[in-house]
Order: structure tokens, then C-alpha cells, then sequence
């Protein structure tokens, strides 16, 4: 810019300086006075737009700096922000799992709750049962889960020597009918599945499962080894667990 308006002035003084030449011998001294003035006049007015011009270039220098530093300023700001940016998302992330972890923990919590109130709300029952009463019906809305059966160890106990030891009959608790179908007849030696037995541990597993409205029948007898097989008349127990549906 400088070198603009310095060739400028040159060319103004260059034109003026020819039209001087020029008309030199024709102007008086009044006149030449006035050029001469004129000539003064527009070389300060020259000076004073060169100094202004100067001065708009420091400024826009200045305000390029600045901007400059701006810019620097907002390119570090930018970089911490996505480095918080990305903390925050795995801070994001350890969050969710802990979320899911104490969700987790909360839903075991209630199926603890649920289970624990279940088992307030079922009723244990303890039935006691002979032969002549040991039909089952398992009633509308409920199931039966049977935990044990339980009754005498031995009986008929004879020969007995001197320290105390004999021949003895062993109890067994036989399923008779299960839904109207027959499991065991004694007589024809036909034995279905063993609830309870002495010293034994044959029979089936507990807990038994009976959903509603199933019916069956039990059979408590004496066993002795096959030789011999007879319907006991003690007292038997079924331990088992109502619950609703």
C-alpha cells in the first residue's frame, strides 16, 4: 500500500513538473506562489493518507494476530473438549454396567422377595394315613409337592437272641393306583413306585410334584425278604407343601 501511494505522488510531481516546465515563463509571481502552495497542500495531504493507511494495516495486522490467537485458543478449547468429551463417554459406559449390575442384583432381590413370599403363602401340611385311609385327592387350584413320607422302621420284631438281635419285618410305602391306573397288587407280587422303605433308599426322589385334581392311593405293608408280603396297620405320615396355582 505504501508503495502504491508513494508512486502516485511521484507521478503527480512528475506531471506537475512538466506542466511547470511548461508554462514556467508564462505564470507570474502570484501565481507561482499558488502552484507552489498547492504542490505543499496535496504532498501533506499525500503524507496524511500514507499515515492513516499505515495505520489501518497495523491495525488489520493486530486484528490478524488476534484472530490468529483466537483461533489457537479455540483449536486447544476444541481438543480439551473432546478429550472430556470422550472421558465423559467412557465414565458413560462404566456407568451403564454398574446400571446393569445393581439391576441385576435389584431383580434377584425381588424374585428372593417373591420366593420367600410364596413360601409364607403355601401351606405345609402333615397327613397321617393307614391303609384304610390312604386315597388322594390333590384339590382344584392346588398343587402338592410331597417332601417326604414317613412311618415305622421295623416291625414283627421275633427270635430274638441275647444280644438283642432277631428277625424283623421292614415297612415299605408302595404308589397302589396313580389316576385311577393300578401300580402295585401285592398278591400278584406286582410292586409299583417306592415312596418309603427301612434302611432303604430305592425309592423315588423328593420332592414329588402332583399338580391339582390328581388322584392316588398308597399301600403300607410288612416286608420280610418275599417271604412274606402283608398290609401293615400302623400309622403313616404324608409331610408335603399346598400350594395355590
Amino acid at each position: 500500500m505504501k508503495k502504491l501511494i508513494l508512486l502516485f505522488a511521484l507521478s503527480v510531481f512528475a506531471c506537475s513538473s512538466d506542466l511547470f516546465a511548461q508554462d514556467y515563463m508564462k505564470m507570474s509571481k502570484k501565481q507561482l506562489r499558488i502552484e507552489h502552495l498547492k504542490k505543499i497542500n496535496l504532498t501533506d495531504s499525500l503524507s496524511e493518507e500514507l499515515s492513516l493507511s499505515s495505520k489501518k494495516s497495523q491495525n488489520l495486522q493486530s486484528d490478524l494476530n488476534n484472530t490468529s490467537n483466537d483461533l489457537i485458543l479455540t483449536s486447544d478449547s476444541l481438543k480439551n473438549s473432546n478429550l472430556e468429551i470422550t472421558q465423559l463417554e467412557a465414565e458413560l459406559i462404566i456407568s451403564k454396567n454398574e446400571l446393569s449390575k445393581l439391576g441385576s442384583e435389584l431383580n434377584n432381590l425381588v424374585k428372593q422377595n417373591s420366593e420367600k413370599t410364596n413360601l409364607i403363602a403355601d401351606k405345609a401340611k402333615l397327613i397321617e394315613f393307614s391303609n384304610a385311609s390312604a386315597k388322594f385327592v390333590v384339590p382344584d387350584g392346588k398343587t402338592w409337592i410331597i417332601h417326604s413320607v414317613i412311618s415305622d422302621y421295623i416291625t414283627n420284631i421275633r427270635n430274638r437272641d441275647s444280644d438283642g438281635y432277631g428277625d424283623f419285618d421292614k415297612i415299605r410305602i408302595f404308589i397302589k393306583s396313580l389316576n385311577g391306573v393300578p401300580k402295585t397288587n401285592i398278591t400278584r407280587q406286582i410292586f409299583g413306585p417306592l415312596l418309603y422303605s427301612t434302611n432303604d433308599d430305592r425309592g423315588l426322589r423328593f420332592p414329588v410334584v402332583l399338580p391339582e385334581k390328581t388322584t392316588f392311593e398308597l399301600i403300607t405293608v410288612q416286608w420280610n425278604n418275599f417271604k412274606s408280603i402283608k398290609k401293615y396297620n400302623g400309622k403313616s405320615y404324608l409331610s408335603l407343601v399346598e400350594s395355590s396355582n
